[in-house]
């Protein structure tokens, strides 16, 4: 009784998340997305303790129908994962349900396929590999953290087109963050892309696609780059920040605005002279002609990089308070995620308004130096940049004072003992 009413919750979420209203572009800049993916059949479940939950995602995957649901519960689990059937792949926990070491995290040939809330890391091995790669159409890869991987593409889509893929973070993989290759109408958004050592999104023999609402940073091989035969695509409201070489490049001739407003380009040179947050003159983009006509002047939708305060020194087992604040652009509310470095993490905490102050204490077992990394993200799924506070616990003097008590006593002792 009680499964079958936890199942009806679960099948009742997903259908309202997958049936739900999202984005989708136009080019007068109205939004709205439509996804077609739900679910109709049977619920497996991965990592649980209860009777028929499998200990592996592939052996779900293998005893699965099309139409069903696999939730895999908080946990560690291999990679080079391979979806063949039409199913729901939901983690119970984005931060928490892990896939890993692997050469591929998830390969996806069937159509119709959901993947969220993962994390996928330590996988890699060559050029053509990726944290999530798709040769399919009709998917929606979306609330799935892809960091810390080897020489991969975090998502990667090859003949694969009509793809929904967002609100992913793709972070610190050593290639592209995100590559589309003979992959067309497909729609990329709200996708945090930071600090990868490739490109961060490239595109190949790719046209008709939709990329916006993404931020693109510190790739060490350029922003967004169109290369051949990719034609057609639509790139607006992306925030293209500190990348190297270029923030853009395209040899193609895309559109890099919606008609009204564009990308924020944080080498723009231009001025807002009459201050409605348009750049008066064109930015460039390197490579051909293109050009976005109406750059914006600030950064796009997502919260501030947030500000962390607090001690950085210290001692083991010691509660410390460490505050933690972020803004909005457009005052939504806002979530934070601390991560204190000890294998221990608070989750996603809130909504809070944004601007407001929010104080949290921690105490570290062992003397060590940690790293606390903290993220804030708002209400409608956008994530910020990550900040860090690296502090030192130094060891207890519990002993020490111990000793330095015994030795008091002692020589109290003794004094008394000579006085007498």
């Amino acid at each position: 009784m009680k499964k079958n009413l936890y199942n009806t919750l679960l099948m009742i979420f997903l259908i309202t998340l997958l049936l739900g209203v999202g984005i989708i572009p136009s080019i007068g800049g109205t939004i709205k997305i439509e996804t077609n993916n739900y679910s109709d059949g049977n619920i497996l479940y991965v990592g649980g303790t209860g009777p028929g939950n499998y200990t592996d995602i592939q052996e779900a995957v293998d005893n699965a129908e099309d139409g069903d649901t696999i939730f895999v519960y908080s946990g560690d689990y291999p990679a080079d994962i391979v979806i063949d059937k039409s199913i729901i792949l939901i983690g119970e926990r984005r931060e928490n349900t892990i896939i890993q070491d692997g050469s591929d995290g998830i390969f996806v040939f069937a159509d119709g396929v959901t993947i969220m809330n993962f994390t996928i890391s330590f996988c890699g091995g060559f050029w053509d590999k990726a944290g999530i790669l798709i040769r399919s159409n009709d998917n929606t890869i979306c609330y799935n953290n892809i960091v810390n991987n080897g020489v991969l593409n975090g998502i990667y889509l090859e003949f694969a087109s009509f793809n929904y893929v967002f609100n992913n973070l793709i972070e610190n993989c050593q290639y592209n963050g995100l590559k589309l290759s003979y992959s067309n109408y497909n729609y990329i958004y709200g996708n945090m892309i930071s600090t990868n050592t490739g490109m961060g999104i490239i595109f190949h023999d790719s046209s008709n696609n939709n990329i916006f609402l993404n931020t693109v940073s510190q790739s060490y091989w350029g922003g967004i780059n169109i290369y051949e035969n990719s034609n057609d695509n639509l790139i607006f409201y992306n925030n293209l920040i500190e990348n190297n070489i270029d923030n853009g490049y395209d040899i193609s001739g895309n559109t890099w605005d919606n008609g009204a407003e564009g990308n924020y380009w944080d080498d723009y040179t231009g001025e807002d002279n009459n201050g409605d947050g348009i750049g008066d003159t064109p930015y460039q983009v390197p490579g051909n002609i293109s050009k976005d006509n109406y750059p914006l002047m600030n950064i796009y939708e997502i919260p501030s990089k947030l500000v962390i305060n607090g001690p950085i020194n210290g001692k083991p087992n010691v509660l410390y308070e460490y505050s933690f604040s972020a803004t909005d652009p457009n005052n939504d509310d806002i979530f934070y995620y601390i991560d204190w470095g000890d294998n221990s993490n608070t989750g996603w905490l809130g909504p809070y308004p944004s601007g407001e102050i929010l104080t949290v204490s921690h105490s570290w077992s062992e003397k060590n130096t940690y790293i606390i990394t903290a993220r804030a993200k708002d209400t409608n799924g956008f994530l910020g940049f990550a900040n860090n506070l690296e502090i030192y616990r130094s060891k207890s003097h519990i002993i020490y004072n111990l000793l330095i008590n015994w030795f008091l006593e002692y020589f109290q002792m003794k004094v008394r003992t000579i006085n007498s």
